[in-house]
């Protein structure tokens, strides 16, 4: 008995396994491979809408799209602008027509909630998707036991793309015997890595500020300075002061936490009480610019009249109208170099190690502006007392 398009009338879909390793997207594939043969649709049979797979399966549109675009792909299926899905033809058998099994990558984030995670995420699974590649996300809570569980529990997968929690190497990343590549940081030099230009976009934007007259520019930090991509970003900040004829203080450099709050205040009475306070803050991602920019302001500092706020990164919103000035860097492109790097290294295991950097960008917003007058400084000094900034 031929079935129509109905999914009503379709025998009971097979479970997709949430806890597998290979992705909802291809197990559904198979899924509606099988349902084509097992129920005889004929050719020319209309195919059910994707809300309705949707919610015959319990998955999410984004997730059958994908495996709707793999049997277009393989001549099982037709679209039609403006009229909807067709079966093209229907085959034999499950095998004859399935696609040959993709290989399965494994991403590794450090979380799924930061914006700048999500943002490379998205880059990841374009590029997956054009190369033919199964993407199995995972995250490490920030936890390098977490990370290490992730990277011992490959299973079937052909690579892994990671982007590490510190630049220490861990005994299961040393076991570890797949193709990897290294995103924004690299325990490993001799490996694969995407990373962006922070040494330039740091001193990009610490020359903007110079060049606004600002002669004491704060370089405000929440992770480890031990950190790549804070490290590097150091070295930009001082080699901008150095060039631009500014002595590096020890004293204007600020670690908050990565939580902001009480830490935030203790940094920023730290630094109006120095005997020359800043006058501006390069803050090492926009985050904590965000947490600076916000303290300033409920003490009642003008920026940027009195205080100049930079960050980098370019993904946060001011919580007040106006943009914040930042470093753009190549985000969704990040994640799409790093799957082409596996794919590469997956069709050629021989070749040698790749190291891509990306550019940066200065963006200037409103929260910079020409360094105060006297009379300025000495207003914005009254908003705090001593303190310390207790995230050395």
């Amino acid at each position: 008995m031929q079935h129509t398009g109905d999914p009503d009338s379709w025998p009971v879909p097979a479970q997709l396994d949430r806890h597998s390793p290979v992705p909802l997207y291809h197990q559904l594939e198979r899924a509606l491979l099988e349902l084509i043969v097992g129920s005889q649709m004929a050719p020319d049979a209309r195919f059910p809408s994707e809300s309705e797979l949707s919610a015959r399966f319990g998955v999410t549109r984004p997730t059958v799209r994908q495996a709707l675009e793999r049997l277009v792909q393989v001549g099982v299926l037709r679209r039609e602008r403006g009229r909807g899905t067709y079966v093209a033809t229907v085959p034999d058998t499950v095998h004859q027509s399935a696609p040959a099994q993709a290989p399965i990558v494994k991403v590794i984030m450090p979380s799924l909630t930061d914006l700048i995670h999500l943002r490379v995420l998205a880059g990841v699974v374009d590029e997956a998707h054009r190369q033919g590649i199964q993407v199995l996300l995972a995250h490490s809570d920030n936890r390098r036991s977490a990370q290490d569980r992730e990277l011992t529990a490959t299973g079937d997968c052909a690579g892994v793309a990671l982007w590490p929690i510190n630049d220490t190497s861990s005994e299961a990343l040393q076991r570890l015997r797949l193709p990897i590549v290294f995103l924004d940081r690299y325990p490993d030099p001799e490996r694969d890595r995407v990373v962006v230009d922070d040494v330039g976009g740091a001193a990009a934007v610490t020359n903007h500020l110079a060049g606004l007259g600002h002669r004491r520019i704060a370089f405000i930090h929440a992770e480890p300075r031990q950190l790549s991509s804070i490290r590097l970003r150091l070295q930009g900040y001082r080699d901008s002061l150095r060039n631009n004829g500014l002595e590096y203080d020890k004293s204007l450099i600020a670690r908050v936490s990565t939580a902001g709050g009480d830490s935030v205040e203790r940094a920023i009475d730290s630094l109006l009480a120095l005997p020359e306070p800043p006058t501006a803050a390069f803050c090492v991602n926009d985050v904590v610019a965000i947490y600076i920019f916000t303290a300033l302001r409920n003490r009642g500092i003008d920026i940027p009249a009195q205080f100049s706020v930079a960050g980098f990164d370019a993904l946060e919103v001011l919580p007040n109208p106006g943009t914040l000035t930042t470093v753009q860097r190549a985000t969704e492109q990040m994640g799409r170099r790093a799957i082409e790097l596996l794919a590469e290294r997956l069709r050629k295991t021989d070749l040698p190690p790749r190291h891509i950097q990306l550019p940066t960008k200065l963006v200037v917003g409103d929260t910079t502006g020409p360094a105060p007058s006297e009379t300025a400084r000495a207003g914005a000094g009254k908003g705090g007392g001593a303190g310390s900034a207790v995230f050395p």
